[in-house]
């Protein structure tokens, strides 16, 4: 249900396959998603999911861990809610864990959105700071739709609407 919204979307969205088969081995999130965005699998083999929500359905502005059998271990976030504040999230597009275990969110998906940038929590789940600012200056982000850690531990984020990919450090 990803390129549209799961609202009224009766299958689970998320299917965890045998990748030498491809058979189906289990599926969850039914009920959960909005509007799933981002998808990662930690170190661990838990799965991290992005929910970027839709104004006319409950749900979104999350970010969930599932234990890689699906049970919810953690979510980041206010449920239906968008917020600035520390703990909400807006629009979340992506998620990614660096190997000590913080979490990094991209967040804003409408161009030139409020507050389009990266989230950084602690393995907890404590929201710890902001980083970056909407705009196309040096820096900043508008959409960041994307992200990852490279091999040095660095951010790699892809921000759609500036046409561009960056790369930081985890500060």
């Amino acid at each position: 249900c990803r390129s549209n919204s799961c609202v009224g979307w009766d299958d689970p969205p998320l299917v965890k396959l045998n990748p030498a088969t491809g058979e189906r081995i289990s599926t969850w999130g039914s009920g959960l998603m909005a509007f799933p965005h981002g998808l990662h699998v930690d170190r661990q083999g838990n799965v991290w999911t992005a929910d970027v929500g839709r104004a006319d359905a409950p749900g979104g502005h999350l970010v969930r861990k599932f234990s890689n059998s699906g049970e919810l271990l953690m979510t980041i976030g206010h449920s239906g809610t968008a917020g600035d504040d520390p703990g909400f999230l807006r629009e979340p597009t992506d998620v990614a864990v660096a190997r000590d275990g913080t979490i990094f969110i991209t967040e804003g998906h409408i161009k030139n959105g409020p507050n389009s940038r990266i989230s950084k929590y602690s393995e907890d789940g404590t929201f710890i700071n902001h980083l970056g600012s909407t705009g196309q200056g040096h820096l900043q982000l508008s959409a960041p739709h994307a992200i990852a850690i490279d091999t040095e531990g660095r951010l790699v984020i892809a921000a759609r609407d500036n046409n561009r990919r960056m790369i930081w450090e985890t500060d």
